[in-house]
C-alpha cells in the first residue's frame, strides 16, 4: 500500500482509468498552452508597435513645445483631461482580456472663445497622443493577463507530464507486481496443499 492506495484489482482498474483520463486531458492542455504562447507573442508585437507609435506622436508634439509655452496653454490643458477610458472584453483561450474602445475627455468649462487658432490643432494632437498611450496601457494589461494564464497552464502541463502521469504509471506497475506475487503465492500454496493431501491419501492407503 502507498499512502491510502490499496493494492487490489479494483484499485488497479481505478488507476488505469485515471491514467486514461490524464492522457486524454493532456493534449487539450498542450493545445491551450500553444494558443496562449502564440497570443502572447502577438500581443508583445502589438505592444512594440503601440510604443513606437507613441514615441513618434510624442516627438511630433514636442515640435510644438514653444507654442505650448504660450500663456493660453491653460485653456489647452483643460481640453485634454481624461474622464474615462472605455474598454470591452475578449476571451482568449479561456482568459478574459481587455480591448480598447474609446477615451472620453472631460468637458472643458473655462475655454476662451478668442483663443489662438493653433489651440484646436494642439488639442487634437495631444488627444491623439493620450489615446495612443491609453491603447498601449490596455495592450500591456492584456499581455500581462495572457502571460499569467500561460504560466499557469505551463505549470499544469508540467504537473501532468512530470508528476501525475509518471506517478500513476508507477503505481499501476507496483500494483501489478503485488497482484502477480499474490497470485504466485496462491498457486504455490495450492500446490503445497495438493501435495500434502496426496501424501495423506498414500499414507492412509
Amino acid at each position: 500500500m502507498v499512502g491510502q492506495v490499496r493494492f487490489t484489482k479494483i484499485e488497479l482498474k481505478n488507476q488505469r482509468d485515471r491514467l486514461k483520463l490524464l492522457g486524454q486531458y493532456l493534449p487539450s492542455l498542450k493545445l491551450k498552452k500553444l494558443m496562449l504562447q502564440a497570443e502572447v507573442n502577438k500581443v508583445a508585437e502589438e505592444l512594440r508597435q503601440r510604443e513606437a507609435e507613441y514615441e513618434k506622436a510624442y516627438a511630433w508634439v514636442l515640435s510644438y513645445a514653444e507654442i505650448f509655452s504660450d500663456i493660453s496653454v491653460y485653456d489647452l490643458m483643460e481640453s485634454v483631461i481624461v474622464e474615462t477610458v472605455i474598454t470591452d472584453q475578449e476571451n482568449i483561450a479561456g482568459a478574459d482580456t481587455p480591448i480598447f474602445k474609446e477615451v472620453i475627455f472631460a468637458k472643458a468649462d473655462g475655454l476662451l472663445f478668442n483663443r489662438p487658432l493653433w489651440v484646436d490643432e494642439a488639442v487634437h494632437l495631444l488627444r491623439e497622443l493620450i489615446k495612443i498611450k491609453e491603447k498601449a496601457k490596455i495592450v500591456q494589461k492584456k499581455k500581462e493577463i495572457l502571460e499569467k494564464e500561460l504560466r499557469e497552464i505551463s505549470i499544469r502541463v508540467n504537473l501532468f507530464e512530470k508528476v501525475l502521469i509518471p506517478r500513476t504509471e508507477e503505481l499501476i506497475h507496483q500494483i501489478q507486481i503485488f497482484l502477480a506475487d499474490v497470485d504466485l503465492q496462491a498457486i504455490a500454496q495450492a500446490k503445497m496443499a495438493k501435495t500434502k493431501l496426496l501424501r495423506k491419501k498414500e499414507e492412509s492407503a
